[in-house]
């Protein structure tokens, strides 16, 4: 039985939506794609990208995933400051699991948590702008803290340790932390 959809989000574009119940701790999908490196992936963009979309997803290991070349559903997730799914990396994948019960119908989401190069303008401020629409909503995709390197998702503690095992957690291993738990780029201005 199939168990998301994507259609249009009322937060951004396209969204994945739940047809079924799925259970806090519960393994969505994997993020799919082709994975290459940090220079491939912006070239790529460069040429065939669409201004405003990005499926990159960053990985520990420097390299990238691109969602648009072979990916699948899971670069539709768009961004809540309070998400109900959570990207754990392992072994060089990356795991889209649910932080909380979802209903059939419920936009699932993960929280992006980005850093950008550079002085933080309001230019960049309102590029980087969260449209979620939570009441506890931070209103930027950018990360509340780190150090500003290229755009990547950032990793809390609880995530670096669950990435670093062999095998994917399971709900009881941790206490999910509201964030990206796997480094990544995001989907630049308003994804």
């Amino acid at each position: 039985m199939k168990r998301i959809v994507v259609r249009r989000s009322g937060v951004h574009g396209r969204g994945v939506f739940a047809l079924r119940p799925i259970s806090a701790g519960e393994l969505i999908l994997e993020y799919a794609g082709t994975v290459m490196s940090w220079k491939q992936a912006i070239a790529r963009h460069r040429r065939f990208g669409k201004e405003g979309h990005t499926f990159l997803f960053g990985l520990s290991d420097g390299r990238v995933i691109d969602g648009s070349l072979g990916g699948n559903s899971a670069r539709w997730l768009n961004h809540a400051c309070v998400a109900n799914c959570e990207a754990v990396e392992s072994n060089g994948r990356v795991h889209i699991y649910a932080v909380s019960d979802i209903q059939p119908g419920e936009e699932l989401f993960i929280t992006y948590g980005l850093t950008v190069e550079g002085r933080l303008s309001a230019a960049v401020r309102a590029q980087y702008q969260c449209r979620c629409g939570h009441r506890r909503c931070r209103g930027t995709m950018l990360a509340a803290t780190g150090r500003a390197t290229r755009p990547r998702r950032q990793m809390p503690p609880v995530a670096a340790r669950l990435a670093s095992r062999d095998k994917p957690p399971s709900f009881s291993d941790s206490i999910f932390q509201r964030g990206a738990t796997a480094k990544a780029v995001t989907p630049v201005p308003g994804t």
